[in-house]
């Protein structure tokens, strides 16, 4: 298989390149930075597409690390021969911003007609090897020299790589088997086998305290026992104390019964001197000689009219004194108007003791309502009617003495008056006058609510007798009220008795005696309850204690029986585990056995190609030879001083030289007949100059067999 040639439209930093490919040696001297990796990869990626897709950083994400920077599509076209007839191709192959965006098209180089006989995975149906593998034999990148057997390489160089289910699979399924086995693993904490017993470990420590928990079930189910035993005596005692104090209370809710009903019979004897004395107290003196059916219809009449007398409500306190000192300054009013109609205006300016006359009226007006009040209170609150009728007799007398001294001068008022109506009245008689009718209208606004026909508003005539006999009216209300109140409460008080009687046996209640106590008094018997009851409470506490105790403890032993249940079956778990990783350690030990068998066949041929590459190093450039041994797995060990050693112990131009023969040992077992092209990205940069001749002659070697490919940027580094 060799590469003819390739056209790069857009890749990396390489833009619109075409290069053409000969047989053997194709050397590619060119500075750094020019874009020799970019180039080889190119020709990696036309076989086997963008790798690294789920990669975050650009380094290992072909897509992110090639895509021009320009952006938009990328790409190329590679032509190359299979040999032989079997005919030239060319690969177009386009990239985008994702992988849906990719098209991959192959063509029949020699018809330029497109082709199916292999798909985008044309790399590995080609080479029989995937990209990773691709990358550990024939694609020899910069600083990437280090190569690994892969199980696809492996079925390479045994020639089985055709087969599906052979080596090709190895690694994967040893992978696997090995996962398989770390994830089982009694020797690791990630293990199930390790975890099983770590957890049947805790289980058994627990299930230690199942006896001691059986051995104190026991032992509570003996106390509770006891405990309902000593409960049931003490409910019986208390059933006797109960049956006991209940026939002492009956007792005492009968004579609660029996002190009620003479409670209300007494209820009934005060109700009915109430009764007497209030009506003894209304009719005074006429009370003894009165029969029972007058005073009733006098109190029902007297009840009549002032209920309609004071249907708007009974005049507060309050109103009664501000109607007194209206009336009192009506008075003092009068009386001044009359003395000022009496002088002459000469007189009236010298009216010193004519003021003094009318200030004494006044103060005589004042002194007669006093009366009336106190008069008035001594009657209804204290009950003291003789005085009270006296103080009333001396108030009244005080007004009348005060009216007829206003009737006197009422002469002159109205001699004034006729020569006020002529147009020489005084302005200050004017006030007076206007003061007086204003008074006048008010006292008769408010006493027409109780009396509708009389009549103060006339200054000229003026009866205060309606005044007067307000605060009797007031009074005898009052008492009447008392009266009634007194009626309806021992109406009810003999209506609660008849009901009360009607349903007691009232007998009964009155020839009621105290039990006979043979086992104390009501209290003792209390006291003793009291203390029964406490014991039995305790008692209860106990058994309630012991009762949750014991649910605890069945919990507790059921939780330990389906531990018990759960160690069984993680036993059986556990050799199952066993069992299943026995099996397959000794599954992988088979399979390590076959693989390794396997290889031995073609180890001798893999160490003769080895030897063949290592020598031309190491002769070409007068190195010591250093002898190895080449293991079943093509790993290359180092001898020295009877010492197995690896390879990482040499220096870096040394390893480079052991993993470029190694590499080539592979390609050569692996493709015997058809050989594949070879690229090499500066493969030689860490070589000391004394190296170097061995490096190009180990080029010419390749490159008699293959089609090499190689990059490099310094000229001392290229074959003459």
């Amino acid at each position: 298989m060799k590469l003819i040639s390739a056209k790069i439209e857009n890749f990396g930093k390489l833009h619109d390149i075409s290069i053409d490919f000969s047989d053997g040696l194709n050397v590619f001297l060119r500075e750094n930075g020019y874009g020799k990796s970019t180039l080889a990869s190119f020709i990696r990626v036309m076989f086997y597409g963008l790798q690294g897709e789920r990669k975050s950083q650009d380094t290992y994400n072909d897509r992110k690390k090639f895509r021009p920077w320009q952006g938009g599509t990328f790409g190329g076209e590679l032509v190359f021969s299979l040999g032989g007839d079997k005919g030239k191709y060319r690969i177009v192959r386009t990239f985008g911003e994702k992988k849906s965006q990719d098209t991959f098209r192959l063509y029949d180089a020699e018809t330029n007609l497109e082709t199916s006989e292999y798909t985008d995975d044309i790399g590995e149906e080609l080479l029989k090897i995937d990209e990773r593998s691709f990358r550990n034999t024939v694609f020899i990148g910069q600083q990437e020299l280090e190569t690994t057997v892969t199980s696809q390489i492996n079925a390479k160089i045994g020639n089985v790589s055709e087969s599906k289910d052979d080596m090709n699979r190895y690694e994967d399924v040893i992978g696997n088997l090995k996962n398989e086995i770390n994830s089982l693993s009694p020797n690791r904490r990630t293990g199930d086998i390790f975890k099983k017993r770590m957890e049947l470990e805790i289980i058994d420590s627990e299930l230690k305290a199942m006896d001691p928990l059986k051995n104190e079930m026991t032992s509570v189910a003996e106390k509770l026992h006891l405990a309902g035993d000593e409960q049931r005596k003490t409910a019986k005692i208390i059933e006797g104390l109960n049956s006991r104090i209940v026939e002492l209370s009956k007792y005492q809710d009968i004579l609660k019964d029996k002190i009620n009903y003479e409670n209300l019979l007494q209820d009934i004897t005060n109700s009915e001197r109430r009764l007497y004395e209030a009506q003894r107290r209304y009719f005074g003196d006429q009370f003894a000689d009165m029969p029972v059916e007058k005073r009733s219809s006098e109190i029902n009449r007297g009840l009549r009219e002032l209920d309609d007398r004071f249907k708007s409500g009974v005049p507060e306190e309050k109103e009664l004194r501000i109607l007194e000192k209206k009336l009192a300054k009506l008075q003092f009013l009068r009386e001044k108007l009359s003395l000022m109609e009496e002088n002459s205006e000469e007189d009236y300016k010298v009216g010193g003791f004519l003021e003094g006359k009318s200030g004494l009226k006044v103060f005589a007006g004042i002194i007669g309502a006093l009366a009336l009040f106190i008069g008035a209170y001594l009657m209804a609150s204290v009950g003291n009617y003789t005085v009270g009728s006296m103080i009333i007799a001396i108030g009244i007398l005080i007004f009348i003495t005060i009216f007829i001294g206003s009737s006197a001068g009422r002469g002159n008022g109205d001699r004034r008056g006729s020569r006020n109506n002529s147009g020489k009245r005084l302005r200050g008689i004017d006030d007076v006058y206007d003061e007086i009718l204003r008074l006048s209208r008010e006292t008769t606004a408010y006493i027409q609510k109780y009396y509708p026909r009389c009549d103060l508003s006339n200054p000229e005539n003026q009866d205060f007798e309606a005044v007067r006999g307000l605060s009797n009216d007031i009074l005898r209300y009052n008492r009447l009220c008392d009266i009634r109140e007194f009626v309806k409460e021992l109406k009810e008080k003999h209506k609660e008795k008849e009901e009360f009687e009607l349903s007691h046996d009232v007998e009964k209640l009155l020839n009621l005696s105290y039990p006979e106590d043979g086992d104390g008094s009501f209290e003792a018997l209390s006291e003793r309850l009291k203390e029964q009851t406490t014991l039995y409470n305790e008692m209860n506490e106990n058994i309630v204690k012991l009762k949750s105790r014991m649910k605890t403890i069945e919990e507790e032993l059921r939780g330990l029986y389906e531990k018990e249940r759960e160690y069984e079956s993680g036993l059986q778990e556990l050799r199952d585990l066993e069992k299943k990783y026995n099996l397959m350690v000794l599954v992988r030990d088979q399979l390590e056995k076959a693989h390794n068998n396997f290889t031995k066949e073609y180890l001798s041929p893999m160490m003769e190609a080895f030897e063949k590459y290592y020598r031309i190093f190491i002769n070409t450039s007068g190195l010591e030879h250093i002898p190895y041994r080449m293991d079943a797995n093509f790993n290359v060990h180092l001898l020295a001083e009877g010492q197995v050693h690896s390879t990482e112990l040499l220096s870096e131009g040394y390893k480079n030289l052991v993993e470029l023969a190694r590499r080539m040992a592979f390609v050569d077992a692996m493709y015997i007949a058809e050989k594949p092209f070879i690229i090499l990205d500066d493969p030689f940069v860490n070589l000391d100059r004394d190296k170097v001749d061995g490096a190009m002659k180990f080029l010419d070697e390749v490159s008699a067999s293959y089609q090499v490919i190689y990059f490099t940027c310094h000229d001392s580094r290229v074959t003459a």
